[in-house]
């Protein structure tokens, strides 16, 4: 990708049980993702694809049985990575709650 910016994506991740209830904290996932783009529009929009991809695997392989739990995954900041500093490009608000998703 020529002309591309570096990018760290921060997720956070907590568990819920099959009827959508919380189970635990919410915690933040170890090491941030690093992706190129072209725009800031375009890395938030990699940034989602990449929380529901990690929340899929993840998936996989905490249910590989039937289980009774699974986790959920979001964005939690973007941060463009400059050459004398990093820049946060998005932080959703959100309520509360994760987005259920399967």
């Amino acid at each position: 990708m020529n002309n591309a910016m570096m990018y760290a994506v921060f997720f956070e991740a907590r568990m819920h049980s099959v009827n959508d209830q919380p189970v635990g904290k919410i915690l933040e996932l170890s090491d941030p993702d690093i992706i190129p783009a072209q725009n800031d529009e375009e890395a938030i929009k990699m940034a989602f694809d990449r929380a529901e991809l990690i929340e899929y695997l993840k998936s996989l392989r905490l249910n590989g049985k039937e289980s009774a739990r699974k986790l959920m995954v979001r964005v939690k900041t973007v941060i463009r990575k400059g050459d004398m500093k990093d820049e946060v490009v998005f932080t959703p608000k959100y309520k509360g709650q994760f987005k259920h998703r399967a």
